[in-house]
């Protein structure tokens, strides 16, 4: 199963099919908004579990192949956010919930 695959079109595109059983819609949303300032990106769903990111320039000579390799390394980087998120989140929510308990009483003499 592949996670990515890369096509390079000759009009200065450059398309990622992304399979979405393997990178969720919220970190590849996510990592396309990082990268909007330098480049054109349009989102579609290619077939069922495929995304397709296509990427085009907003600066005549920008080298998309880069772009592209940097925007599939933050694409793993923020699924892995992600993956942590939902393993571990439930922790940090209950540090924060002990965090901004009310003190009372009880729970000074307990310091």
């Amino acid at each position: 199963m592949e996670g990515i695959k890369q096509e390079f079109n000759k009009d200065d595109k450059q398309i990622l099919e992304i399979n979405s059983n393997i990178f969720e819609k919220k970190a590849i949303l996510n990592t396309s908004y990082l990268f909007t300032h330098r480049v054109y990106i349009n989102i579609g769903e290619l077939r069922n579990g495929i995304i397709c990111v296509d990427f085009s320039n907003k600066i005549k000579g920008e080298d998309l192949n880069s772009i592209t390799k940097e925007f599939c390394n933050e694409l793993i980087d923020q699924q892995v956010r992600l993956n942590c998120e939902h393993d571990f989140g439930h922790i940090r929510d209950r540090v924060v919930e002990e965090a901004f308990k009310p003190i009372n009483k009880d729970r000074i003499n307990k310091l």
